[in-house]
C-alpha cells in the first residue's frame, strides 16, 4: 500500500459513522459513498436493522446472557465492596491486599454468561455490519463503471 492509498484509507475512515435508526441508514456510510448509496440500498439496509433489532427481542426472551437484570454474582460482589474496604482499595497500608473473593469475582467473569457479550447477538451485529461494508464496495463498483461507460460514451 502506497502513501496516498494509506491516506485515502484514513481520510475515507473518518467520514465514517455508526447507523442510526433513528437518523436512517444514510448515516451508516461514509460522507464520500453518498455518491454511490442508493435508496435501495439504504432501504436493504434498513430491513436489515429492523429484523435485527425485532430478533433481538425474540432472542432476549430465550437467552440467558440477554436476560435483563444483573448477574447475581455481579450483585453479591458489589454488596462485598460495599463491606470491605480491602477490595475497595481504601488506604492499602491499613486493611491490607484485596481478599481472595476479589480474585474469584474476576475469575467468575471470564465463564459468565450474563457478564459477557451474548455471542450469538454479537454475531447478527456484525453480520449487518459486514453487509454493509460489502454493499457499499459493490454499489462503488457499480457507480465506478457506469461512471467509466458515461464518459467513454461521451468521448465516443
Amino acid at each position: 500500500m502506497n502513501d496516498e492509498t494509506a491516506r485515502q484509507s484514513r481520510s475515507d475512515a473518518d467520514h465514517f459513522s455508526l447507523p442510526s435508526l433513528s437518523a436512517g441508514a444514510a448515516s451508516a456510510v461514509s460522507e464520500r459513498a453518498t455518491q454511490w448509496w442508493t435508496p435501495a440500498d439504504e432501504a436493504e439496509l434498513d430491513v436489515l436493522a429492523f429484523e435485527l433489532s425485532r430478533s433481538y427481542f425474540q432472542h432476549r426472551e430465550r437467552c440467558a446472557a440477554c436476560q435483563p437484570g444483573d448477574c447475581p454474582e455481579l450483585v453479591a460482589w458489589r454488596e462485598h465492596l460495599d463491606e470491605c474496604p480491602a477490595c475497595r482499595g481504601d488506604a492499602p497500608l491499613t486493611f491490607g491486599p484485596p481478599c481472595s473473593r476479589k480474585a474469584e469475582f474476576i475469575a467468575h467473569g471470564d465463564t459468565c454468561v450474563r457478564c459477557n457479550p451474548c455471542p450469538s447477538l454479537r454475531l447478527a451485529i456484525e453480520l449487518v455490519l459486514e453487509w454493509r461494508e460489502a454493499r457499499e464496495l459493490l454499489s462503488r463498483a457499480e457507480w465506478l463503471r457506469a461512471e467509466r461507460d458515461r464518459i467513454g460514451g461521451r468521448a465516443a
